[in-house]
């Protein structure tokens, strides 16, 4: 409403004081949206302007509870040459009283690198040549297992990473289960894979990764293959004699049958080294070879080198794709009636005879 009193007077005063209200108003108003602006702007532009160790540990994030097994190969240990750190505290005295056989003292200068960044040390170190394997954690469990726990490879007394992006924890997807050296520059793993109704013994899956090392400089160490397989209920897996697995070294094994297939001209072959746990093979068109590992009826085909011909013919092609894919897939073997069945489990993968020319049959 407006003033009755003083008239024009009055009147100019109370427009006057509205104009500066209203100018007030909008300023407030402009001074918020630009703000609102600025505040929305950060958030999206944020993660360009993230440091390196930042986005470091976002990448280690997403890549832990086993997911990374699962995704293209990324070699965590050339984003940093950094010792990572416990992510939690450590109250070792409280472990030592209640895991007293857990922890053990470092007695090297790398091992004490690592304690002194804040790791306590567990099991045996393994070594083969200069290259070496230390495993710490930052915590155990109820059952004194290891909890945020790594692997370190060092060469020499210098760190080249480690065997897993981020720290694990045992009876876990994604947890370290067992360590092989297999040469100064080849290194082997095999991680748990878990889900959600696995017994905590014994998870369903297994991921076998290779790692190797580059010594040039500077010093690369990371993974090269990853391949995951199931493993087999011992009910699917029958007792055989010891002798058996001899049987199937040093003889050159003609594929005859892919898929449950029967082929009218096999030319594909398989053959396996005993002493050196070496295998090769030719698909058709290219040769093939790598390592494995037997344990009983068990075996696992494992990190393999091929040349890379192009075959003339699409069977030829499509044949050699589908031998190498199940040679993947093995998880046990079986020698009868004169022939190799290579298995996943219960399935039947490959059929192979001996081959004719070679003088060694089972």
């Amino acid at each position: 409403m407006l003033p009755k009193k003083n008239g024009r007077t009055r009147l100019y005063s109370w427009i006057k004081g509205m104009d500066f209200k209203m100018a007030l108003h909008a300023t407030f108003n402009f001074r918020l949206s630009w703000l609102t602006f600025v505040i929305v702007l950060g958030l999206v532009t944020a993660p360009v302007f993230l440091s390196p160790q930042l986005q470091r540990s976002s990448t280690l994030q997403a890549q832990s509870a086993g997911g990374w097994l699962d995704r293209p190969l990324v070699n965590w240990n050339k984003q940093s040459t950094e010792l990572p750190r416990p992510v939690v505290s450590i109250d070792q005295q409280e472990i030592q009283t209640r895991c007293p056989n857990l922890l053990r003292q470092a007695d090297s200068p790398f091992e004490h690198e690592l304690v002194n960044a804040g790791w306590l040390l567990y099991g045996a170190l393994q070594s083969f040549g200069v290259a070496k394997v230390v495993t710490a954690m930052s915590g155990a469990d109820n059952g004194c297992r290891p909890s945020g726990f790594q692997a370190f490879v060092y060469y020499g007394d210098s760190y080249a990473g480690t065997l897993s992006p981020a720290p694990m924890d045992s009876l876990t997807n994604g947890a370290l289960m067992t360590i092989r050296l297999m040469s100064a520059n080849n290194i082997s793993a095999e991680f748990g894979r878990y889900k959600e109704n696995d017994s905590p013994c014994c998870p369903r899956r297994v991921s076998y990764v290779t790692y190797e090392v580059s010594t040039d400089e500077p010093l690369r160490f990371g993974p090269v293959e990853i391949i995951t397989k199931r493993l087999c209920p011992d009910a699917w897996i029958s007792e055989i004699p010891p002798t058996d697995a001899v049987r199937l070294f040093e003889v050159k094994w003609r594929l005859t049958e892919v898929n449950g297939v029967a082929l009218t001209t096999p030319s594909p072959y398989l053959k396996f080294e005993g002493a050196a746990k070496i295998w090769s093979a030719n698909g058709g068109c290219n040769k093939v070879a790598g390592r494995f590992e037997i344990d009983g009826p068990s075996l696992t085909i494992l990190s393999s080198a091929s040349t890379k011909m192009a075959c003339l013919e699409t069977e030829a092609q499509q044949l050699e794709t589908d031998f190498l894919k199940a040679l993947s897939q093995v998880t046990r073997f079986e020698l009868k009636d004169n022939s190799l069945r290579l298995y996943d489990c219960d399935t039947l993968l490959l059929v192979f005879r001996p081959d004719v020319t070679t003088k060694k049959t089972p």
